[in-house]
C-alpha cells in the first residue's frame, strides 16, 4: 500500500480488548480530496478503527499515516493538531449557548468561557457560511432545526482547519431532505480540498 498521497491511512492495525480481537491487520486509506465510506456489520470494528484514527485509542500494532507520514496519535488533541477532525453521530451541542459559543467551545479550555468579539465572530461567521448555515452566530442553538444543529457541529470542526474530517453517520437521524442538504455541504467541502 502506497501512502505518498494519503491524507489518512492505517497499515496492519491491530487492537485487542480483554483478549477479544477488535481489529486484526486492518489496512485503510483516504486520499487527498477523497470521500470514503466505511461500511460493515455491528461488531466489525468500524468504531474501533475510528477511535484509533482520531487518537481516542492507541493501536496495539500497526501504523497510522497522516499526510503520507507514519504518525503516532497519542490523544484526540494530538490528532486535531495533525489536521484530523471528528464529528460524532450523537448531536453534541450545548443547548443553552449560542451558535458562536457552540462553534468555539473546543477552544474554551485555553481561554475560558468568553468570546473575543470581533476576530472570533468573524471566524464563526466564515465557517457558518462555508457550511451554509444562515443563522446568526449570536442566535440560540435551541431555535435551530436538527439539520442546522448538525451544521453547527460541522462548523465547529472546521474552526480547527482540518485536512481530514471523520464523520460518524452524519445523516442517520435526519429525514431524506435534511440528509440531502448535509451531503451537499460535505460534497462542497470535499471539492474545496477536505478529505473525508
Amino acid at each position: 500500500m502506497s501512502f505518498g498521497i494519503v491524507a489518512l491511512g492505517a497499515k496492519q492495525l491491530e487492537k485487542h480488548f480483554d483478549g477479544v480481537v477488535a481489529l486484526d491487520g486492518v489496512d485503510f486509506q483516504v486520499r487527498k480530496n477523497e470521500s470514503v465510506a466505511l461500511i460493515g456489520a455491528n461488531g466489525a470494528g468500524k468504531s474501533t478503527l475510528v477511535r484509533l484514527l482520531t487518537g481516542a485509542s492507541i493501536p496495539d500494532k500497526g501504523e497510522i499515516v497522516v499526510d503520507g507520514v507514519v504518525t503516532n496519535l497519542r490523544s484526540v488533541v494530538d490528532a486535531r493538531h495533525r489536521g484530523i477532525g471528528f464529528i460524532p453521530q450523537e448531536l453534541c451541542i450545548a443547548p443553552d449557548l449560542t451558535v458562536a459559543e457552540n462553534v468555539l467551545i473546543s477552544g474554551w479550555a485555553k481561554r475560558g468561557l468568553r468570546i473575543a468579539q470581533d476576530e472570533e465572530l468573524e471566524k464563526v461567521d466564515l465557517v457558518c457560511k462555508l457550511v451554509g448555515l444562515g443563522a446568526s452566530p449570536m442566535s440560540s442553538v435551541l431555535r435551530l432545526n436538527p439539520t442546522e444543529q448538525r451544521l453547527v457541529m460541522i462548523a465547529r470542526s472546521l474552526v480547527a482547519k482540518p485536512t481530514t474530517l471523520i464523520l460518524d453517520e452524519p445523516t442517520a437521524a435526519l429525514a431524506d431532505k435534511e440528509a440531502d442538504r448535509i451531503v451537499e455541504v460535505l460534497n462542497e467541502l470535499r471539492r474545496s480540498g477536505l478529505s473525508m
